[in-house]
């Protein structure tokens, strides 16, 4: 071959071997995204911001992951006791809580066994029946804490019906028995050092309840006959009344705790109004002024306000009513009056001392 053609071979050759070396220099750059100077590629970016395995920490930054609590509740924790009674709560199966408004049972003792002394409870939602409020009652009272189970069980027994309201009521009275009606408890109390001079209407106008109940709390048959330095039991509070239509009862609640039911009868053919009603007047062994006319004097053959009344406001349309005694004992728990509400003596005589003229009386179905 000439020297031409041997030049013009090189040449090819070489062109070639360009050729090439560019080819591999191309496919190696392949799949790369471009990026300037100090920036990172996107499969590089990608890579950073995937989460390493394992759990991860909590935060409060957007995006991250959140254990979301269940919100407080707003209501108060004293019920509204003048207010109708809420629906029953359905229990939530799917979280549990910690709040009040749920019982608790400890998670180490089984359902329907007692808790250990000082044991912590928990709610469970498969757990939310009488049996459990009443355990976890008891277990407070234990725990020397009847104070609080006596609010439990008196927002239970508000907002419960039949049955179940009578097994709060006899918890309720078993813890009252000691807190209220035994004078050497001063638990939820207060005590007053009688002065000289004083006298019990003095006492309790301090306090703006009625003297009475001073006299039945301490067990003084004779108020003349107080001393100087004698020590009183006081329950402070506003005395409520909650009449309950359907179960013919009568409750006596002082602020947000319960005090004692007791066994109504109400009007014939619904004569009894529902309503909210204020005391108006309140009398012992009340002459009776019959709607018909006529006055019977107390003691007379035919009075049947029995020895007590507490005389309701008038108001427009309801005028006349009021809470009274009854010579008719067994009439009580039966729709039997013009629509007043009737106690047996013994029960009015006793409610008849925690009531003062102002105090409120709510009447529901």
């Amino acid at each position: 071959m000439s020297d031409g053609g041997s030049d013009a071979m090189k040449k090819v050759l070489a062109l070639l071997a360009v050729a090439a070396l560019v080819g591999i220099l191309i496919s190696r750059g392949e799949g790369k995204d471009s990026a300037g100077p100090g920036q990172t590629s996107t499969a590089e970016a990608q890579k950073k911001t995937e989460a390493p395995p394992g759990p991860r920490e909590e935060s409060d930054e957007p995006n991250a992951r959140i254990v979301r609590q269940k919100p407080k509740s707003t209501e108060s924790s004293s019920p509204d006791f003048f207010s109708p009674p809420p629906s029953p709560k359905q229990p939530d199966t799917n979280q549990s809580t910690s709040s009040d408004d749920s019982p608790e049972v400890s998670s180490s003792t089984p359902s329907g066994s007692s808790a250990t002394e000082g044991a912590t409870w928990e709610a469970k939602p498969d757990e939310t029946g009488i049996d459990v409020w009443l355990e976890k009652a008891r277990q407070l009272i234990k725990d020397d804490q009847q104070l609080k189970a006596r609010k439990i069980l008196t927002e239970k027994y508000l907002n419960s019906p039949g049955k179940e309201r009578e097994a709060y009521r006899k918890l309720l009275d078993e813890i009252n028995e000691h807190l209220i009606w035994d004078p050497t408890c001063t638990t939820g109390a207060e005590t007053y050092r009688l002065q000289q001079g004083d006298t019990l209407g003095k006492v309790a106008r301090k306090y703006d309840i009625n003297w009475r109940m001073i006299a039945r709390l301490n067990g003084i048959d004779n108020p003349a006959r107080i001393r100087a330095g004698d020590e009183l039991k006081i329950l402070t509070g506003e005395p409520r009344i909650l009449v309950t239509k359907s179960e013919f009862t009568l409750t006596l609640l002082i602020d947000d705790y319960y005090v004692k039911e007791y066994p109504v009868g109400i009007g014939k053919n619904d004569k009894t109004p529902n309503g909210k009603f204020t005391v108006d007047n309140c009398l012992v062994e009340p002459d009776w002024y019959k709607p018909s006319g006529g006055l019977v004097k107390y003691g007379e053959e035919g009075h049947l306000l029995g020895d007590r009344w507490m005389g309701f406001e008038d108001k427009p349309g309801v005028r006349g009513y009021g809470i009274h005694g009854t010579n008719d004992p067994d009439s009580v728990g039966t729709k039997c009056s013009q629509g007043c509400v009737r106690l047996r003596n013994e029960d009015v005589r006793e409610l008849y001392d925690f009531v003062t003229p102002g105090t409120k009386v709510k009447i529901v179905e």
